[in-house]
Parts: C-alpha cells; structure tokens; sequence
C-alpha cells in the first residue's frame, strides 16, 4: 500500500486533517488504486491517484498530455501533477519514504469556484492563510466590479469532494482499461 494509506489512518474519523497548505479531505482505494481528495487553502479541491513504483506509468511525466499507449487519461482540468505526494505527505508522516507517484488534478480551472467558506472554517486559527483569504477576496472584488459589474463569477462551480471522488474513480477506470490494453 502507498503513503496514501497512512494518510487516511492518520486522518481517522477526523472531518479534515488540516496541514498548512491542504487539508486531507477523503480517500479510499477503487480496484488496487488508491485515493485521495484534498482542499488547498487556496479553497480549490485537488484528486491524486497513487500509481505503485512496478506501474508502467510511474515515472512519466503525464502533465505534457503525452500518456502513453495505450493510456488515455482524460480528467477535470487534466492531469496536473505526477510525481510524489511529498508535498502533502511531509505534512502528515514526517519524512516518511513512499516509492509511489501520485498522478494529480486540480479544480482551479475557468469556471471552478473557491469554497472560501470552507477555507475559514479550516484555517481561521492560520493568520498567514486568513490574510492571503481576505487578499484574495478583495482583489476579486475589484477585478468582478471592474470588467463586468457585480455579478460576473455566478458561472462557477464549487467542486464537491463527491464529484472529485468520481473523478478519481473515472481516472482509475481509465488506468485499469490501459492496463487491459497493454
């Protein structure tokens, strides 16, 4: 089993397993594949898959849109990360070692809403966040009340942990049809 695991154990029964930049939402294993969904405390959700070191893809740099044959990963925003979970795990195990590539994703794309709610819930004891939070906010603001009026950003979408969960079954769908195929 990958980090990811030990991940999930550490977050036990806990709503959120808050770090200083994710807070470990979710995650699970889907046919031998592990999981995880996360928040950034930027308010955007983020999907990872744990791909094990004996995986043809592990390794491969997957963000260039060049999987190989017979792989077709197709996901929100496509795939945005694959290398180590490091950044997430040294937050949770320490310097604990796992051999295993995540391949990532991210809900920080044109039309996909900050759960700026959720953000304050998780850090409203980070001042660092909270400031960064208000900064944000208001910069927003002025750019809506600039180029469109007040309500310019009632188009996006805040993406459910439900619907990145689906979204990492699909990518783990489309790994095991690969594998198949190969």
């Amino acid at each position: 089993m990958s980090c990811i695991t030990e991940i999930i154990k550490r977050k036990g029964d806990q709503e959120y397993l808050v770090t200083p930049n994710h807070a470990i939402e979710t995650g699970g294993v889907y046919k031998d594949y592990e999981y995880i969904v996360t928040v950034t405390a930027r308010g955007h959700r983020c999907g990872y898959v744990a791909i094990p070191s004996s995986h043809k893809l592990h390794g491969l740099d997957l963000t260039l849109h060049s999987e190989p044959e017979p792989y077709n990963l197709n996901v929100h925003g496509g795939i945005t990360w694959s290398q180590p979970g490091s950044h997430i795990i040294r937050h949770v195990l320490g310097e604990h070692h796992c051999d295993d590539m995540w391949i990532g994703f991210d809900a920080a794309h044109y039309q996909d809403g900050k759960d700026i709610r959720l953000v304050r819930r998780l850090w409203k004891d980070n001042p660092e966040v909270m400031r960064e939070t208000d900064a944000m906010e208001a910069a927003e603001k002025r750019v809506q009340q600039q180029l469109c009026g007040y309500d310019c950003h009632g188009d996006e979408i805040i993406r459910t942990n439900e619907y990145m969960v689906q979204e990492c079954i699909n990518l783990i769908d489309q790994i095991v049809e690969g594998d198949k195929a190969a």
